[in-house]
């Protein structure tokens, strides 16, 4: 994040850049934002205030790029996996960059999204936990 001098702008980004470096750990100053998520949380409250709502996603990803939030950026070339260690290295639109979900984070935009809090707080559930309480095995 660049800051500037003068404008509000750029003083404006300059303090989000000392804010975020008093928070963040030294080994975890490359972070990325789930923007579209966000995006989609507050979309869903304006549009369907009384939803329910169930996501499933991956929260871990291997070999992903390094930050956090890091992504798995991967492409395949005669049916053999290629991996990267950064999401500037494919050509553009060349790969698949996936983001790993971090429910936790998830649930407090959830909350934070919606213009009542919500009757109950999110849950977060494993996903054979989730299977063994809800899948119907008969």
């Amino acid at each position: 994040v660049g800051g500037g001098g003068g404008s509000a702008e750029g003083g404006l980004l300059a303090g989000f850049r000392r804010a975020v470096d008093r928070v963040m750990q030294e080994d975890e100053r490359e972070f990325y934002v789930p923007t579209t998520a966000y995006r989609f949380l507050r979309r869903l409250h304006e549009v369907l205030p009384n939803h329910s709502l169930i996501l499933q996603d991956f929260d871990f990803l291997p070999d992903a790029v390094s930050g956090v939030g890091g992504p798995l950026v991967q492409d395949i070339v005669r049916g053999t996996e290629r991996n990267y260690s950064s999401i500037v290295d494919p050509p553009p639109g060349s790969s698949d960059i996936i983001f790993p979900t971090d429910f936790t984070r998830l649930a407090r935009a959830y909350t934070h999204t919606a213009a009542t809090p919500p009757a109950s707080p999110p849950r977060i559930v494993g996903a054979a936990d989730f299977a063994r309480q809800y899948a119907n095995l008969d």
